[in-house]
């Protein structure tokens, strides 16, 4: 930890990752007492927000990091509140590994760009350096259960709904248009049609599939990145 440091950053296990597939690195972050940093975005246009910069070796793509929603926090004495994170949050870093790629153990170098504060004032901008480290596997030799299931910023519930070509782009579309880009919808749905529909709907969209969890043979789950 650099000096005068007010984070401490705790990296995941390493991630498994079968070539030619993708999975998410939850990187937990934690925040000395006292302080805050600054969100990701910011609410203020001289201030740093919270950055994540990843570089890893060839084959194995970092994609945009997805940062949680800021805190509003002010300043002894201010007139408006900041976007912060403050305590222990997570960083959620998206892992895609090209076939290519060869097996083994893989690290990635990794920085994260941040500015704190206390209650009287903003320090200056400080990066905190780490690695991540991934573990490229052969399709189906993945730990079961390694993967984690999405975490989802909405959910539609399509149970009883024939999904339908017609009726299924236009609910998708509607509950993503509120979310942000990066963040992950959870799709609900009971009809056994579904199975083909989202995966299609996906392809045709370019808003990522990042996993199907088949429940039984009708309930079926879908987690779906905004492009």
């Amino acid at each position: 930890m650099a000096p005068n440091s007010i984070i401490a950053v705790q990296a995941p296990p390493p991630a498994e990752l079968p070539a030619g597939c993708g999975v998410e690195a939850r990187i937990t972050v934690v925040v000395d007492d006292g302080y805050h940093v600054q969100a990701n975005p910011t609410n203020q246009q001289f201030l740093i927000p919270l950055r994540l910069e990843v570089k890893g070796p060839k084959g194995i793509r970092p994609g945009k990091p997805i940062y949680p929603q800021g805190q509003p926090y002010r300043l002894t004495g201010a007139d408006d509140d900041l976007m912060t994170y403050g305590g222990t949050f997570e960083v959620v870093l998206p892992l895609q590994a090209e076939q290519s790629v060869p097996l083994g153990d893989h690290t990635l170098r990794a920085a994260l760009h941040y500015q704190g504060c206390d209650e009287h004032s903003c320090l200056f901008p400080a990066v905190a350096r780490f690695t991540l480290n991934a573990r490229i596997v052969a399709p189906g030799d993945a730990t079961p259960g390694e993967q984690e299931t999405p975490v989802p910023d909405a959910v539609l519930n399509a149970n009883g709904l024939p999904l339908t070509c017609a009726n299924l782009t236009p609910l998708i579309k509607s509950t993503m248009r509120g979310m942000d880009s990066g963040r992950v919808l959870e799709v609900v749905a009971d009809d056994p049609a579904a199975r083909e529909g989202v995966p299609a709907w996906s392809r045709l969209t370019g808003n990522k599939l990042l996993a199907t969890i088949e429940e039984d043979s009708q309930r079926t789950r879908f987690y779906l990145r905004k492009k």
